[in-house]
């Protein structure tokens, strides 16, 4: 099936009319996802593998603060200050 792309950019323009300010939000953000992932493939890669470091990172220091909370969980009461 071989649409034309003004076919889509009608569909798309209709499909968004009378929508709420933050779904308006949300579609621009795809947009501009889908515009950098297409015209410069190297910069959104680079970009996606920092992003899941970064949440991989954070999820780690997560995982270190519960552990240490876990560790010292009734010290107090182990170990009181005399």
């Amino acid at each position: 099936m071989n649409v034309a792309p003004q076919t889509y950019k009608q569909l798309i323009l209709e499909g968004i009319q009378d929508l709420p300010t933050d779904l308006l939000v949300e579609i621009a953000d795809f947009v501009y996802f889908v515009r950098k992932r297409a015209v410069a493939p190297d910069t959104f890669a680079a970009e996606q593998y920092a992003l899941l470091l970064g949440q991989e990172r954070q999820q780690m220091s997560a995982a270190e603060a519960n552990h240490l909370e876990a560790e010292f969980q009734d010290y107090e009461q182990h170990y009181p200050h005399e």
